[in-house]
């Protein structure tokens, strides 16, 4: 289990709770006290460092997002994205905002897996420049380089306080994304996945 950053929907502990006893669980340097008295595995990890996991290997990179698990909270980590190499190299960016710096300690990857939406409105100044919008997101792509890229962290959890009106900002960040991308880096293959929805 790998998670980007200690924020309570990301490391939400009622969930952790129903992974196998002994799963390793992969969270950034500072966070392992989260987890104890749960049956889990923690390993921490900062940028740069790396794990081996039977024949995958995987490598935390920077992200660029709030590593407190909320304000004034004495659980604080570095937010991370990690690449994850096999047979393939998979990047998944975690939370992140946008610098000029995203991505550079990646390198080429088969697939990346790009968060295209924030929790709420992206203009909330508590969340600005903490996520992606669709088109930065696009521009990360491109710049990867990458053969597969898959929108992310958009669709799932109604934000609290979005209006029903305002469903385009929730549901539609990944067909944005899909046609950013198109007028950047149109040989990059784009998936755009239902909640559930698996791809080989």
């Amino acid at each position: 289990m790998l998670i980007s950053h200690l924020h309570h929907d990301h490391c939400h502990l009622p969930s952790l709770r129903r992974l196998a006893p002994g799963t390793r669980v992969v969270l950034p340097r500072g966070g392992a006290g989260l987890l104890a008295g749960l049956p889990l595995d923690p390993v921490e990890m900062g940028p740069g460092d790396e794990l081996s996991v039977g024949s995958v290997g995987i490598v935390a990179v920077h992200a660029f997002h709030d590593g407190r698990r909320h304000p004034g909270s004495r659980w604080v980590g570095p937010a991370l994205g990690y690449v994850v190499h096999g047979s393939r190299r998979v990047w998944f960016a975690g939370d992140t905002g946008w610098t000029d710096r995203l991505g550079r300690d990646v390198g080429r990857v088969d697939v990346a897996l790009l968060p295209v939406g924030g929790w709420g409105p992206l203009s909330r100044p508590s969340v600005q420049g903490q996520h992606l919008d669709p088109q930065q997101a696009a521009q990360v792509a491109a710049s990867l380089p990458a053969a597969v890229a898959v929108p992310i962290h958009f669709g799932t959890m109604w934000p609290a306080g979005l209006p029903a009106h305002r469903h385009r900002a929730f549901l539609g960040p990944g067909q944005e994304f899909r046609r950013a991308l198109a007028q950047r880096a149109p040989d990059i293959a784009v998936h755009v996945l239902e909640p559930g929805q698996a791809l080989d």
